[in-house]
């Protein structure tokens, strides 16, 4: 076993207890979140609900979490932020941004979790992996279109290399995006979900990775 297999952890949205699928409105879908770090420049990432028309028509409100999940990136609330900005991260920066409710209504007391870049260090020897997908691959916003899909992999269990993991200093991979599986993940440190979880933090859910196996998520 990894050691870092015990140090971090996935960090899904809850969806039995605080649900929400958050997605970037169409002016900042286009700003280049996820690969490049942002400018203030342009102002705010803007974000809304994911499924707003369809849970417009059953009357269905999204509640506000301190934690809201847009695939594997994240809003957080200030408050959380105010005890993370301090940490230097590599690949990493918060981001004023503003969350649009299905009634029109602004939110500007989050900060988007920025994760630009990916970390190769999944040992795919010592992992769990599934024979090749005949599905076309799904890029997340960050991947060049060109690279080989021969390169990603789907993961049932997952083993994080001590020798890559070894030579970077942990203060600055404390949370990162995993390279080299087709769906996207994103891993935070041990000591980076302490306090979120000493926070009180809604709408997040912590898994450790040595725990993890595909489909948990969803329990």
């Amino acid at each position: 076993m990894s050691k870092y297999n015990e140090q971090y952890y996935f960090m899904f949205n809850d969806h039995k207890n605080a649900p929400s699928f958050i997605a970037p409105m169409s002016k900042s879908a286009q700003r280049p979140w996820t690969y490049e770090k942002l400018s203030r420049s342009y102002g705010p990432m803007f974000f809304e609900n994911a499924f707003r028309e369809e849970d417009r028509q059953e009357n269905i409100q999204q509640s506000l979490y301190d934690v809201m999940v847009s695939a594997s990136y994240f809003l957080l609330h200030k408050r959380i932020h105010e005890k993370l900005q301090l940490l230097e991260i590599d690949n990493m920066q918060f981001f004023p941004t503003v969350y649009i409710d299905d009634n029109d209504h602004w939110h500007e007391q989050y900060m988007l979790l920025n994760i630009f870049g990916m970390l190769d260090c999944l040992d795919v020897v010592k992992s769990e992996i599934e024979p090749p997908s005949t599905e076309p691959l799904l890029l997340d916003e960050d991947e060049d279109e060109d690279e080989d899909e021969d390169e990603k992999h789907d993961i049932q269990e997952f083993y994080l290399s001590e020798e890559v993991l070894d030579r970077i200093e942990e203060e600055r991979r404390l949370v990162f995006k995993l390279a080299k599986s087709r769906k996207p993940y994103t891993l935070i440190h041990k000591k980076i979900k302490d306090i979120l979880v000493e926070s009180d933090c809604t709408g997040a859910r912590f898994i450790k990775v040595s725990d993890y196996t595909f489909g948990d998520q969803y329990d």
